[in-house]
This record gives structure tokens, C-alpha cells and sequence, in this order.
């Protein structure tokens, strides 16, 4: 039997249910009103989430580096735009969680057909191999990004039962591009890092392939640190250009709020997670995921009264923080704590810091104004520092590349 078809039947039966779960809960709303709509929109999103997620662990499990990359800067433009055009025209937060699950759905269907199997039989004793792999290695990393993903929607209906539906908008808006950002910058380098740290195992054995996680950590950090805080300067010129005007003042002030979270998040994603990932134990990512979740509700119980919707975007990314220091207290003390290269940790902190001091001053320009010359200065000196001391070994790598790359007189 087919390999694709058995796939294919599971994702349909999977399909199937969720977009009964949407119309149940849509048969619900005379009776709860827009919570059942909000629910009946997450049922149907998540068809489109989940089909991405099936094509993208295919191109990476087949190591299609080129594919992959293709399939999420597709699915992050497409959200982008629909999801910031959804909110533009409507206002809705379930049209937005709809049209971010349609963005999802539309770039799996671009790479369906690539990532097709031609006919195989699979003995039984394989398929036991298979589950058994899947059980103990990929449902804690399943598990886990479940967990964060219910999060940051747990907390919008938090703010939409705290403060109205219009209140839930502003949050998703900033909580979405956010999140875009961040995940698309990161899954970038994670395409080709931990495939470069798993080569490393399995060629030079396991010391090797965590030497490389740990050097790969170095990088992610290099590159998701000083985006945050570019992000933090420009964010009132990108609202003031691309936020709609109903949005403004909201969306700045969330994503100040929701800022810390999604760096996180982020940091565990690709630059934590992989470090479980090589050791092959995983289970410590469900226990981070729960450790982070229960942070964010006692958060927001104790901080919604007092602050209102912004005490619980502070309560999310105190979980995500949580979280990441769970993980990173498990990953990096004990006997098998993993020996990260603090200098270059420390080194891309100091270069942030004197890159976010170069390019504050141009805060005040006009959003026009400000957005060009921030990046234009900030990408400059940045990518100085990092050029003349080296930072995460990124001149070497640069400089090999390009060695291999120049002719042969």
C-alpha cells in the first residue's frame, strides 16, 4: 500500500473531524454566542496548520533544504499579508485565525505534489519501528508545540472575555506579526543548523553533534537577538506605515508587552529544543511546556484584575520565559550540561546593545524616515562588530564559503 495514501487518508480523517468540531461549534453560537464563533474559526485554522506541518516535517525528515525553505517563506508571506489584510478590512478576530490557517493551507498545497511518494510496501515490523521512534522522539516536540501554541490563544480569549472582542483584535494583531517574525527568522536557520549538527553525529560521533548545537546556538542568537531589538526600536514607524489606524497605539503597546515571550519562544524553538533533539530525550520539552502554561495562568489570574488585557500579555510572555528557563537550566547544568561558547553569547549581546544605542536616536524621525535609517545603520554596524571580532564564528563561515566558491586559477 502506498506510503502517500495511507498519509493522505490520515490527514483527511484528521480534516474531517476538525471541520466538524467547526461546524458544531458554529451550531453553537445562538446559544454562546461569539466564543462558539472564535472556536468554530480556531477548528477550521487548524486543517490549514496542520497540513503545513505535515508537508514541512516531510521536507525536513527528506533533508530538502531548498523545499523547505521555500514552503515557509511562502506560508509566512502569504499569513503576513492575509492576516494583516483580514484585520485591515474586518476587524474580526476570527477572520484573522482564519485567514492565518488559509495562509498555512495555501503553501502546503504549492509543495503537495513534490513531496508525493511513488508506490512502497512497508513490512509490519517497520511500521512497529516507526510508531515506536514517533512515541518516544517526535510526540513530546508535538506535545509541547501544542502547548504553545493553546497559550497565546487561551490568552486572547482571556482578553476578549476581560475586555471584548475589538481588545482580543489588538492583542492577536501584535501577537501574530510577532510571531511571524520571529518564527520565520528562525526556521531559516533551523533548516539548515540542526541538519548540519545531525551530519556532524552521525559522521564524528555524538560529541561532535553537540559541539555543533551548541555552536548553532551561538548563531540563532546572533541573529534573533539583535532583530528584537530592532524590532523594539522601529515598532512605532512600522505601525504608523503598516498598521491599520484602528490598530495604532494598541499594537505598539502589545508588542512591547508581548516582545520578551516571543524572543523566548524563539530561543527554545531553535536554539534549546535542538540540544534534546541530538540526545534523542525529549520529554523534557513537555515538561517546559507545562511549566510555562501553568506560569501564564497564575499570571494572568493574579495580574488580569489589577492591569486589565496587558497584565495578561505580560502573564504569556512570562510563561514563555519560564519555559525557556526551565529548559535552559536542564539543558545546561548537570553532568551532560552542554558547554555553550560564552564568549560568543556575550559578544552578541554587547554588539545588540551598541547597535540598539547607534540607532535609538533615529526613533524620533518620521515613520519614513526612521524605518530605512534604522535599518540601514543598525544592519552596519552590527554586521561590523560581528565582522571584525567574529562573533559566532559567522567571518569564518563567511570567508570559507567563500573560499569554496571563488574559481581555481
Amino acid at each position: 500500500m502506498c506510503r502517500l495514501a495511507k498519509r493522505d487518508r490520515a490527514y483527511a480523517a484528521t480534516a474531517l473531524g476538525l471541520a466538524g468540531a467547526a461546524l458544531l461549534a458554529l451550531a453553537g453560537r445562538p446559544l454562546v454566542g461569539e466564543p462558539a464563533l472564535l472556536a468554530a474559526a480556531a477548528a477550521a485554522a487548524a486543517i490549514g496548520l496542520g497540513l503545513f506541518d505535515y508537508q514541512a516535517a516531510l521536507a525536513r525528515a527528506r533533508f530538502v533544504g531548498g523545499l523547505y525553505l521555500r514552503l515557509v517563506l511562502v506560508k509566512n508571506g502569504l499569513a503576513l499579508l492575509l492576516m494583516v489584510g483580514t484585520a485591515w478590512a474586518t476587524a474580526d478576530a476570527a477572520a484573522v485565525m482564519l485567514a492565518g490557517g488559509l495562509s498555512q493551507f495555501l503553501a502546503a498545497l504549492i509543495v503537495h505534489r513534490a513531496l508525493s511518494d511513488p508506490p512502497a510496501a512497508h513490512a509490519a515490523a517497520r511500521r512497529r519501528e516507526a510508531l515506536r521512534l514517533f512515541m518516544g522522539y517526535g510526540l513530546p516536540v508535538i506535545a509541547a508545540n501544542v502547548v504553545y501554541q493553546l497559550m497565546p490563544f487561551a490568552n486572547r480569549s482571556a482578553v476578549a472575555a476581560a475586555a471584548g472582542f475589538a481588545e482580543a483584535g489588538y492583542f492577536s494583531l501584535a501577537a501574530d506579526i510577532g510571531g511571524r517574525i520571529f518564527s520565520t527568522l528562525g526556521a531559516a536557520l533551523d533548516l539548515l543548523l540542526f541538519q548540519i549538527a545531525v551530519l556532524a553525529a552521525e559522521t564524528h560521533g555524538h560529541e561532535a553533534g553537540e559541539e555543533q548545537v551548541a555552536r548553532n546556538g551561538a548563531v540563532v542568537l546572533a541573529l534573533i537577538l539583535p532583530s528584537a531589538a530592532g524590532f523594539w526600536v522601529l515598532a512605532p514607524a512600522l505601525e504608523a506605515i503598516a498598521v491599520p489606524e484602528a490598530y495604532r497605539g494598541h499594537f505598539v503597546h502589545y508588542t512591547l508587552l508581548l516582545l520578551p515571550g516571543l524572543v523566548a519562544l524563539a530561543l527554545m524553538n531553535f536554539a534549546l529544543n535542538p540540544i534534546f533533539q541530538i540526545r534523542r530525550r525529549t520529554l523534557p520539552l513537555v515538561a517546559a511546556g507545562g511549566v510555562g502554561a501553568l506560569v501564564n495562568l497564575v499570571a494572568a489570574l493574579a495580574l488580569a484584575n489589577p492591569f486589565g488585557p496587558s497584565g495578561i500579555a505580560a502573564a504569556q510572555s512570562l510563561g514563555f520565559l519560564a519555559a525557556m528557563l526551565f529548559l535552559g537550566q536542564r539543558a545546561l547544568t548537570g553532568p551532560d550540561r552542554l558547554r555553550l561558547p560564552w564568549r560568543d553569547l556575550a559578544a552578541v549581546v554587547l554588539a545588540t546593545t551598541a547597535m540598539t544605542a547607534a540607532i535609538l536616536p533615529l526613533r524620533g524621525l518620521s515613520p519614513w524616515l526612521a524605518l530605512p535609517a534604522c535599518i540601514g545603520l543598525g544592519g552596519l554596524v552590527y554586521a561590523a562588530l560581528v565582522w571584525r571580532f567574529d562573533i559566532a564564528g559567522l567571518r569564518t563561515t563567511v570567508v570559507a564559503r567563500l573560499g569554496r566558491a571563488a574559481p581555481a586559477e
